[in-house]
This record gives C-alpha cells, sequence and structure tokens, in this order.
C-alpha cells in the first residue's frame, strides 16, 4: 500500500509564495508525481487523525534571503517540535543557495523556531547542498531541470504514457535521421551577458576557424548594462596561456569588442523574453557540438539547467561550461562524457576562466577538422549520444527524491 502524503496548506503557506516571484515553479515540482498519493488540506484535519504531515514552504527567488523570513503559526511550530510534521523548503528553480549569508538567515530562523534539523528540510537545485552540515537543516539536491522536463513544454513526468511516446517518436526520428554537412560545427546560445560568457565569445570570435564555424548567441549590453567590462576579463598570460591567442584577442578586443556588445542573434532579437521553453531544433540539427555555458560557476554549487537537458535531447555531444566537476557530477547521474573524442579536463580546473580557455583550446582543435571528419566522430559518438537521451526520459531514479519525502 502507497504511503500517502499528508500536505498542509494555510494562510500562510499561502502568503509565503508571494514573499519571492517564481514559487509556482517548486510548487509544481511537488505536485507534478501522480504516482504519491497526495491529502492536502488544515493542521487540525490531520492532528485530529494522528496524520504526520508536510508543511511546504516555496521559495522562487533569492531576494527572500535579503529580509527575516516570517515564521510560521505557533501551533505549526508546535507540532513540527513535536515530531508531528516536518517543515519542507522548496527551492528549485535556481542552483544559487550556498552563500553563507544566506544558509545563516535560514538557519536563524530555525533557531527563532528552535528546530533542529530533524524538524526542516530544505531542497534546492544546489547538487552540492548536501556537503554543507547543519545542526538546524537537512539538505537535499534535487536535479530539477531534469526531472521537470522543462523545455518539452508539451510532457511531464505524471504522464508517463506521452513521456515514452514522446521518447520513441524523436529516437526513431534520430536514427532515421541523416546527417548532411553544414558550415557549423558549433553552438554556443547565450542569452545572458555575464562575464564567463563574454569572455568565450570573445575567444570564439577572435579566432577565424572557431568562429566561422560557431553558431553563436549573446545578450546585448542593455540585458545586464554592468556587463561587458574588460577590467573584469582575465585578458592576460596568467590566463590565456599561448602568446598567439592573447595577441589574437588582444586585438580583437581592440578592434571589435564594442561590435560584440550590440549582441550576437541568430535566432530571435527579442532576448528580453525568456525563451527557456524552446528547444531551438533548426539551430541544433545545423551544427554539431553544443557549448553550454551554465548558470552558475561558482565551485559551492553544480546546477544544470534546461541548457544541459535541451542539448542531451537533441542528441548533442557537448562541452559544459560551469562550475568545477560538472561533467563528473553528470556521469553519476547516469550520463557520458566525450572524453574519448577530446580532452575534457578542462572542467577540473578551479577557475571558470580557466575552465573555458582550456575548453577553448579543445574547441579551436576541433574547428580544424573538415565536415567529413566531423560527421564521421559524431556518428562514431551514436552510442553515447543515445544512451544519455535515454538516461534523461528514465524515469526510475527519481521515486529515490520522493522516498526521501515519504521518510
Amino acid at each position: 500500500m502507497k504511503k500517502i502524503l499528508n500536505i498542509v496548506e494555510d494562510s500562510f503557506t499561502q502568503e509565503f509564495k508571494s514573499l519571492s516571484r517564481h514559487t509556482e515553479l517548486s510548487e509544481n515540482y511537488f505536485i507534478q508525481r501522480r504516482d504519491i498519493l497526495k491529502r492536502v488540506g488544515d493542521l487540525k484535519t490531520f492532528i485530529d487523525k494522528g496524520k504526520k504531515f508536510i508543511y511546504p514552504l516555496y521559495i522562487g527567488q533569492s531576494n527572500l534571503f535579503l529580509q527575516n523570513i516570517p515564521t510560521p503559526p505557533v501551533e505549526i511550530q508546535k507540532q513540527v517540535r513535536n515530531n508531528n510534521g516536518t517543515i519542507l523548503f522548496m527551492y528549485l528553480n535556481e542552483g544559487n543557495f550556498y552563500k553563507d549569508k544566506d544558509i545563516k538567515v535560514v538557519e536563524d530562523w530555525c533557531k527563532s523556531c528552535s528546530f533542529t534539523k530533524d524538524n526542516v528540510h530544505f531542497f534546492t537545485s544546489n547538487l552540492l547542498i548536501n556537503n554543507v552540515k547543519s545542526n538546524f537543516i537537512t539538505f537535499v539536491g534535487l536535479n530539477y531541470f531534469e526531472s521537470h522536463m522543462w523545455h518539452i513544454p508539451s510532457i511531464t513526468r505524471d504522464f508517463p504514457n506521452r513521456v515514452e511516446n514522446y521518447r520513441s517518436t524523436k529516437l526513431n526520428e534520430y536514427k532515421n535521421r541523416h546527417r548532411v554537412e553544414t558550415p557549423y560545427t558549433f553552438l554556443s546560445l547565450n542569452r545572458q551577458p555575464r562575464d564567463n560568457r563574454i569572455f568565450l565569445a570573445a575567444l570564439l570570435k577572435s579566432c577565424k576557424s572557431t568562429s566561422d564555424k560557431t553558431l553563436l548567441s549573446l545578450g546585448n549590453e542593455k540585458l545586464r548594462p554592468e556587463s561587458f567590462n574588460l577590467n573584469r576579463l582575465p585578458l592576460n598570460a596568467d590566463t590565456i596561456k599561448d602568446v598567439k591567442d592573447l595577441k589574437r584577442i588582444s586585438k580583437y578586443v581592440n578592434s571589435d569588442f564594442n561590435e560584440l556588445k550590440k549582441g550576437l542573434y541568430i535566432d530571435t532579437k527579442n532576448l528580453q523574453k525568456i525563451n527557456t521553453h524552446s528547444q531551438f531544433e533548426e539551430l541544433f540539427n545545423s551544427s554539431f557540438i553544443s557549448i553550454i555555458t551554465e548558470t552558475e560557476t561558482d565551485n559551492r554549487t553544480i546546477f544544470f539547467s534546461e541548457k544541459t537537458f535541451r542539448t542531451i535531447t537533441a542528441f548533442h555531444p557537448f562541452f559544459i561550461i560551469g562550475s568545477k566537476h560538472s561533467l563528473k557530477t553528470l556521469k553519476n547521474l547516469g550520463y557520458k562524457t566525450f572524453s574519448k573524442w577530446w580532452d575534457e579536463s578542462y572542467d577540473n580546473y578551479d577557475s571558470i576562466y580557466d575552465r573555458i580557455y582550456h575548453a577553448f583550446k579543445e574547441i579551436q582543435k576541433l574547428s580544424y577538422k573538415n565536415q567529413e571528419e566531423i560527421l564521421r566522430m559524431v556518428k562514431d559518438m551514436e552510442h553515447t549520444l543515445v544512451h544519455n537521451f535515454n538516461n534523461f526520459f528514465d524515469d526510475s531514479r527519481f521515486s529515490s527524491e520522493f522516498k526521501i519525502i515519504n521518510k
């Protein structure tokens, strides 16, 4: 017999959602699983029946940690301290929960309620959060964009037949697809112009072979007025080891950097509109290898957004430029990477700029290959690409996340 999750909803949980935007994303994750039985009600209903409960507090943005988090009703606190219920924070749509000051805000909240880590669970998409030790909170890392299939609006995991039909259709399309030559070897989609993405774009554009063979987008400086600051980019020999590379990028910055500030557009000029739901099939079909620049790059977090899983479901091999050991973490999730075809040691450097530069050197080597060589290499990757695609749609391992909640 399946265990039933008793979820308390009251005026406080409803008001808590309004403290930050996009809380519905975490809530949708929690309610999407139809294989988990859920009963929603008020506190008295469950207490009178002697049923343990979950008290969910949904978070959508990190601005919540800039304020004093309001405490729940006194009776809720009492029942939680008596182990009749559990506080469950859900902050799943971002991976930016790792700063000591943010963790302290939540710990201080727990102290004010006299809660211990047995009373409070905090679920977040920072996959390194489990390494944080606290006497007041039990942290759990969840892979939101993998489990919620964010970039495929037509399906969710709570309809397994739809998922399987989609998977089978796309797999057949891939196996029957005849890849033809295209001038583009690489695809790199970058909407927000962050420092690390600007550094990568400058490297790619400064080298003719990578520039000619890369479909590259980058938002203009209007999207982030503080961006495109050359003083923040490591345009020096400490990071750019090859003298020829350093001369080339210095020349590019001196002559064409102002053009880069205007943005690079390959799909749409309306980069103000968030397009995380898009699949970009035409762009993936016009290139062979993706260069993914993940949202988070701090080494205290590993966060995979829809950028990574959209690439995997497009049967694209990839470079991931994110936090240190992103590739190692993906492999722990059951995916395969591409060390057979290029050097992936770039993933092991401490500095994000070192990771970018050493990835660029491998990309540069690949850019010298002709189309026939690239086609042959990607064909050789077919088993790995299909494995990754199927691993994304494999539903079995997600049940373990809900075992934690059931417990």
